[in-house]
């Protein structure tokens, strides 16, 4: 990916895939999405480049292996909202090689719409998103599809837990997250089950 913005001051740079650094406070950035793509690519044995120059740009590469995961879950559909555009692309391929059929939302009023004309086996969101975020995403999800198992993210502990804790159905994953930490609490998710 790259971009011609404003670049990225060369004093951050060696910090900038720590969890919680960011150059995007004011909009909004938790310093979460470099840190998570950086953790997925590494556990799915890749890896991550960043060149930015001042005044000029930033190209993010990003660099994974060819084989597909051995397992996994063959049929099932799983509907992915996230609206890091980094984050987004990552986990959907770590689910899509652990067999999962992957459908994206970056917001959940698309997740809605989307829910409403196609089904699926399990919801993952971001939980911190503009307009409805995750957890009145899942609340609306209970309502409508109250059988519908959903996985909510967030790097931030806390939030969510009271709504995890009062549904069985809903669960907590913690970013920066792994390959394996995704692909466990998918499958966890959908086969209650598993270990």
């Amino acid at each position: 990916m790259t971009d011609n913005g404003p670049g990225i001051p060369a004093a951050i740079l060696p910090s900038l895939f720590q969890p919680g650094v960011t150059t995007r406070h004011a909009q909004g950035g938790s310093g979460l999405g470099l840190a998570s793509v950086r953790a997925m690519a590494h556990a799915a044995g890749g890896a991550v480049t960043l060149r930015s120059i001042e005044g000029e740009g930033t190209t993010i590469s990003i660099f994974l292996p060819r084989e597909p995961e051995p397992g996994g879950i063959e049929g099932k559909i799983v509907l992915l909202v996230e609206d890091d555009p980094m984050v987004r692309p990552m986990a959907e391929r770590i689910l899509r090689r652990a067999g999962w059929t992957v459908l994206t939302a970056d917001t959940g009023e698309e997740a809605l719409t989307l829910l409403a004309v196609t089904g699926c086996d399990l919801v993952i969101s971001d939980i911190t998103m503009p307009g409805m975020d995750g957890l009145a995403l899942a609340r609306e999800i209970r309502a409508a599809w109250p059988e519908r198992p959903v996985i909510l993210t967030s790097g931030y502990a806390d939030q969510g837990a009271e709504q995890v804790a009062a549904d069985p159905l809903t669960t907590f994953l913690g970013k920066p997250y792994s390959q394996r930490d995704l692909t466990d609490a998918a499958a966890r998710a959908v086969r209650p089950g598993l270990p």
